[in-house]
């Protein structure tokens, strides 16, 4: 997503908080092959929608999810850590 790429993930772990589906790229079930072989030629198949979504990926992580931010809320924890 960071190189504005959309991406197709499954339902597991953080992807619920990192993708949103349709428009950063697809949420599918775990371990549904199925959804897998739909969500991935809907991405191939449509290339207007590929790039829509991955300039969307790409703005979505640099907003949300910077190194910078990630880096400032770790800092925030040991800062708290400290202080107890």
């Amino acid at each position: 997503m960071a190189c504005g790429v959309p991406v197709i993930a499954t339902r597991v772990g953080a992807f619920d908080e990192l993708v949103r589906d349709g428009e950063t790229g697809a949420l599918i079930p775990a371990e549904d092959l199925s959804s897998m072989i739909a969500a991935t030629r809907a991405l191939l198949d449509a290339l207007p929608s590929r790039e829509a979504m991955g300039q969307a990926a790409r703005a979505h992580i640099a907003r949300d999810f910077s190194l910078e931010r990630e880096a400032e809320a770790l800092i925030a924890i040991y800062r708290e850590m400290l202080c107890q």
